[in-house]
Parts: structure tokens; sequence; C-alpha cells
């Protein structure tokens, strides 16, 4: 019932793929015993039904080839299985029909995801052709980091002076990221990735805009996917962007509004740059 970031199951992959090493080394070391005959077998099997579901998530894409992964999965499994001592030839077979059941899935899901360009930060692995699947089929929505601040704001942002630790304060990580990237300055994400962070505190974000350790704030934005409302007191990042309101001019750069962190008002009244 929260946000789930499915991408970062690949970093469960170098684990497996070890996993995988070292039991079928094992497997091969203790091949006269009839148990790791069937242990090699079974996992042959579940490797087949594994491939079958993910082939079975787009039916429109090959749909003989799931039945095709099965069948020589259920083939290999019943040859481990009855085959004490099998010839090189049959040897060499099974190896590479055990190969294809466990690699033919991943490998169709991996070359149709680099296939084709991401456009949100939240992928989905895919299929060749298709625009990413998933439990709810087509992936769409997300939230999009296409918005790049403009060449105008870089510029002035590049030209802060070497003190500013953070050149710009944006609420929310994926609105943030454009700026460093855009700029190679550090940049402070409030709020964390969505803005519902209470990190900083309002107390500590006064202290370092008072040391002149940051050079401007963006507050938060609907359209660069952060669900923090301004007026959101409950939140740091909604007190932050009130504090800021109410002390500091809203200048425009390059088409793009933002407040100046430099230039406090002294009637706490918002004014147009």
């Amino acid at each position: 019932q929260g946000l789930i970031n499915a991408y970062y199951t690949v970093l469960l992959a170098p684990a497996v793929a070890a996993i995988v090493a070292v039991g079928t080394k094992v497997l091969l070391r203790r091949w006269g015993r009839s148990t790791a005959r069937l242990w090699a077998a079974c996992v042959v099997a579940v490797s087949g039904v594994w491939a079958f579901d993910l082939f079975d998530r787009e039916r429109g894409w090959a749909p003989w080839l799931r039945y095709v992964v099965m069948g020589v999965a259920l083939a290999v499994a019943v040859a481990l299985a009855v085959r004490e001592e099998p010839s090189r030839r049959l040897r060499a077979l099974l190896v590479t029909a055990a190969a294809f059941v466990g690699l033919a899935g991943p490998v169709a899901y991996a070359i149709g995801t680099a296939m084709g360009p991401v456009a949100n930060t939240d992928p989905m692995a895919t299929l060749p052709g298709l625009s990413g699947v998933g439990p709810g089929g087509p992936r769409e929505g997300g939230v999009t980091s296409d918005s790049r601040p403009s060449p105008a704001l870089l510029k002035a942002l590049e030209d802060e002076p070497a003190s500013r630790e953070w050149v710009v304060a944006v609420v929310g990580g994926d609105p943030a990221a454009g700026y460093q990237l855009g700029t190679g300055r550090a940049t402070m994400a409030i709020g964390g990735w969505r803005g519902t962070d209470p990190v900083p505190t309002l107390r500590r974000f006064e202290r370092l805009v008072r040391a002149g350790r940051i050079g401007y704030f963006v507050p938060a934005s609907p359209s660069a996917g952060v669900f923090v409302p301004e007026s959101e007191s409950s939140s740091q990042a909604g007190q932050i962007s009130a504090w800021v309101a109410a002390h500091f001019k809203e200048v425009a750069i390059g088409g793009e509004r933002l407040f100046d962190l430099n230039a406090p008002v002294i009637d706490r009244v918002r004014q147009e740059g």
C-alpha cells in the first residue's frame, strides 16, 4: 500500500547469478546421486514455469513461444531425472536446452526494455516492439523527468558564487535532479523523492539560508510529480515553502519563477521579480 520501486530488484541479479553458478557446480559434482539429478530436473521445470508466466503476461507477443519453452523444460527435466550417464552429445544438448529454458524469458524482456526509451522514472520491463507491460498493462503515467530547467536559468545557477554549497533548493528529488544534471552543481532536494520526507527541517533550512549557503528556491510543482502543496503546513516542505514566500523575492529567470534566497523582502509581501 505504498510506493513500490520494482526496478530495485535488479540488485538481486548478482546474488541470484552466484547461487545459480554455485548450485550448478554442486549438482555436476554429485551427478551420480539420484537426489542431485532430481534437484536439477526440478530447477529446469520451475524455470520453464517461470518463463511461461513471463511470456503469458503479454499474450499478443509470440504466443507460441511460451508453449515451446514449457515443452522443452519438461523434456529436459524428464531426461535429467532418468538418465544417469548421458552421452557427451546428449549432455551438451541438455545443457543447451536448459540454458534456453532459463534465459528465454529474461533475455526477451532485456532486449525489449533496451530497445525503447523510458519516458518516466518508473521504468518497467517490456518485450520487443511493445511500449511497456506490467501488472496493469501498458505503462503510463509516472513521474516524468522530461521538463528540464531553461538554459537561461541553468546559466544563472552555474554563475552562482563558489561559496554556495547548494545553488538551488528544489521541493522533490525528481525535479531537483534536472537542476543538478544541468548545472553540474549541488542541488538540495527538499522532502526527499516526492517532497514528503521531513528533511530538512524548517529551522535547519533557515540557518542554511542565513549563512548564504543556498542560492535559490524552487517550490513544489504538481507538473513535476511533487504532491506537496505549498500551503501544507503539516509538512516540512510546506513550511519551508511558506517561509520562503513570506521572506524572499520571487524572480523570473528564463521564463521560470523561483525565489532568490539572497534577496529578502522587508515588508514580508511577495514581490514580482
